[in-house]
């Protein structure tokens, strides 16, 4: 199995996916056995990711209950790898991306 991803780490999404938006930074809440988990359909390894900022558009977001202001997210280990990266995989084309500027290229 991929150690690639696990739960705690701050992933950034490189693909749309619902309200998850590429380039923003979401969480690993959770990870384990989908079947287990009750909250999807889906089945074999995989992690939960929270979207924090999904009820950053509603008036007084703050003041809501925990329950409306986040949304989580079920990926299976396939899908985490088409949807995100890790911090430093994206720190490492940061850095790529800036000495290619400095090159002109």
């Amino acid at each position: 199995m991929d150690d690639r991803f696990e739960m705690g780490d701050l992933v950034v999404c490189i693909k749309q996916y619902e309200t998850l938006k590429p380039s923003s930074h979401y969480a690993i809440k959770g990870c384990g056995d989908l079947l287990w988990n009750g909250a999807t359909e889906k089945e074999g390894y995989g992690f939960c990711i929270e979207d924090d900022s999904f009820a950053y558009d509603k008036p007084n977001w703050w003041n809501l209950p925990y329950e409306e202001r986040i949304k989580c997210y079920y990926f299976t280990l396939e899908e985490m790898n088409e949807h995100f990266i890790t911090q430093s995989e994206d720190y490492k084309s940061y850095v790529r991306d800036n000495k290619l500027k400095e090159l002109g290229i």
